[in-house]
């Protein structure tokens, strides 16, 4: 597993923010056991934000 320090969340949240701030959201499936699909609709259109995590991971 790759480790996450204070730089890669900080880059992480900036992407999050310039992406998908402001936004709304409309949609949420749980795929399987580790993984949700958001659909967010922002003033540039609607997307889909795919969040994946492991509990080895914690």
């Amino acid at each position: 597993m790759q480790p996450v320090d204070y730089t890669t969340l900080t880059a992480a949240c900036s992407e999050l923010r310039a992406t998908w701030v402001p936004g709304r959201t409309e949609q949420v499936y749980q795929r399987d056991r580790y993984t949700i699909a958001i659909a967010l609709r922002t003033l540039n259109g609607r997307g889909w934000l795919t969040i994946c995590w492991h509990p080895q991971a914690a």
